[in-house]
């Protein structure tokens, strides 16, 4: 039986961003694919935020670096499992400043600070 509201089924088509951009890192020991694993459990990659590129191409577009998003695993350090996201966002002027949900506000970050990245995000 339909709601008030309800039209019946739906389809949604998925939409490619033409202004953003996401790069999704995932750090795979050797012979990974050989074997039944997650990607959920691969470690994430450490990366010094000044080494992050700035501005990546494609397809003649640029699109330039916003941030960055981690998780912190929980116990089992699995991505499903209790933890929380941080987001690393590089400002104007090139500032980054961390954004966690477990602290009151913004944190300014040093950007020669080695941080987990799992996540890049670009826009143009």
């Amino acid at each position: 039986r339909k709601g008030l509201n309800c039209k019946g089924i739906k389809t949604i088509e998925p939409r490619i961003s033409t202004i953003h951009l996401f790069i999704v890192l995932l750090n795979w020991e050797e012979n990974v694919t050989d074997q039944n694993i997650d990607s959920e459990v691969a470690q994430q990659v450490l990366i010094n935020l000044e080494n992050v590129p700035r501005i990546v191409n494609v397809n003649n577009v640029q699109y330039h670096l916003r941030g960055i998003c981690s998780h912190a695993h929980g116990v089992n350090g699995q991505i499903n499992d209790i933890g929380h996201y941080r987001a690393y966002c590089r400002r104007n002027g090139g500032n980054w400043e961390l954004y966690d949900d477990q602290r009151p506000k913004s944190v300014p970050i040093n950007s020669k600070t080695k941080v987990p990245c799992e996540l890049l995000v670009y826009s143009i």
